[in-house]
């Protein structure tokens, strides 16, 4: 059915593999708290990065794992609490997500 959204019932360790309709791959790194944090596979020439979506909130953060540090890049519908929320997760799997975003794209850049 055209515009309607596919899903893979396909689960792999650590990421499950969910499909769009236009087939481009979006790994989910983890699930916490209500909050699924994923890459878009055609982003990765963008520098390092991560989404989060929580219900109507969403948001995308820039990684910097030399600094240990994160910059919001774009939030919507994020109340101040989501946001806190979403920074903490972050930084308590800072190392899962940049590992998995290496190996998803590759190599050690940033």
């Amino acid at each position: 059915m055209p515009g309607r959204l596919e899903f893979s019932t396909k689960v792999h360790a650590p990421e499950v593999a969910l499909y769009n309709r236009n087939c481009e791959l979006m790994p989910t790194i983890l699930y916490v708290q209500g909050w699924r944090f994923h890459f878009y596979s055609n982003e990765g020439n963008e520098p390092m990065h991560v989404h989060a979506v929580k219900g109507e909130a969403e948001c995308k953060y820039w990684l910097h794992p030399d600094a240990f540090d994160i910059d919001e890049e774009f939030e919507y519908n994020c109340t101040p609490r989501l946001r806190r929320e979403v920074r903490q997760i972050i930084f308590q799997h800072f190392d899962q997500i940049v590992a998995a975003w290496r190996e998803h794209f590759g190599g050690h850049r940033a």
